[in-house]
């Protein structure tokens, strides 16, 4: 169950322009998302002031991939809410910089936090 769902939340956010999985092969329940258009930080500091918990950032552990974060799914988390999250991520601007905030309002699902460890 947990497998599938990581497979599908990763398969919907691969086909989000602004977003790309670095890494291909599956995965039992976390994987990382790089944005192309910006830094991880500003982008998962606008979904938390939606109530949104979108990820780890991977910039504190590993500075090179200040562009990353990481992702976590679980058997708590519904399609439903996979869909809003990806619709979420969707949502964002794709002129968003790396140091400006969303414009545009957000559903938030309920996200788990995963902490990251070098």
């Amino acid at each position: 169950l947990i497998f599938s769902r990581a497979e599908y939340l990763k398969a919907r956010i691969a086909a989000i322009p602004q977003y790309e999985i670095p890494c291909a092969a599956p995965t039992f329940n976390e994987f990382v998302v790089r944005r192309k258009d910006g830094k991880a930080a500003p982008l998962l500091a606008a979904l938390a002031a939606k109530g949104i918990l979108g990820g780890v950032d991977l910039a504190p552990a590993f500075p090179e991939r200040s562009h990353e974060f990481l992702v976590a799914v679980t058997e708590r988390h519904p399609k439903a809410d996979l869909d809003k999250f990806v619709d979420a991520l969707a949502a964002v601007p794709t002129t968003m910089g790396p140091d400006r905030g969303m414009s545009q309002p957000l559903t938030p699902p309920i996200m788990r936090k995963v902490t990251v460890r070098p």
